[in-house]
């Protein structure tokens, strides 16, 4: 079976994070962050923060809140 492409694995790895925040918080998945956003961020791969606010979705709140987790998830799946 082969490797899923790298903006698949980000995609897949930011959905698992976003659930496991979303429950930890006790709120609904989306609330962390959309769908059309976690697409942009797989697809861009942002590096930073200009970067990352950059994409459709994506609030300096968010950035705040899971820029360092999101850094970590597309450095580590790319």
């Amino acid at each position: 079976m082969r490797e899923p492409e790298p903006q698949i694995r980000i995609e897949q790895a930011l959905r698992a994070r976003r659930l496991n925040e979303a429950k930890h918080r006790k709120i609904p998945a989306f609330r962390v962050f959309g769908d059309r956003a976690l697409r942009g961020i797989a697809a861009t791969c942002p590096r930073n923060d200009a970067e990352l606010v950059a994409v459709p979705g994506i609030g300096m709140n968010i950035v705040k809140k899971y820029g360092t987790q999101i850094y970590r998830l597309i450095t580590g799946s790319s």
